[in-house]
């Protein structure tokens, strides 16, 4: 999976985060393989961290200043940003194989777990009635 820095050709790992059926550790592949010797963006929890700590600060500064207009970190900051967040999104719903689960899976699932729930509060109401109120 040969990944070009080009403005025509972003990275793969954007695309294959788009992808409903792509593979999850394919796609997790190509992001760390893609930001294995690049700098990476400044992330918000970095900037929070420094607003207390001048040196942390002006370190990110610095590191700000010295990125160019076509560095990665700077093109793809956006994209960096949102397959971070898409794989802590996906992540639970991975099976073994890399597959993710479909929308209809997960609702699928999640009316089993639902329904398994409501059954067995049923059970728990049978075996330990509800105390009377006293007037």
């Amino acid at each position: 999976m040969a990944q070009k820095k080009s403005k025509s050709q972003p990275p793969s790992w954007i695309a294959l985060m788009d992808d409903p059926n792509v593979n999850y550790f394919a796609a997790v592949k190509a992001f760390n393989l893609y930001w294995k010797h690049k700098e990476k963006p400044v992330e918000e929890n970095e900037l929070f961290e420094s607003v207390e700590d001048k040196e942390k600060e002006e370190k990110l500064e610095r590191k700000r200043e010295r990125l160019r207009e076509d560095d990665p970190a700077k093109l793809y900051a956006f994209e960096y940003k949102r397959f971070l967040w898409w794989k802590e999104q996906v992540e639970p719903f991975v099976l073994p194989d890399g597959r993710i689960k479909s929308m209809d899976e997960r609702i699928a699932e999640w009316k089993v777990q639902k329904q398994h729930k409501h059954t067995k509060g049923e059970k728990q109401e049978k075996i330990s009635p509800k105390p009377e109120k006293k007037n």
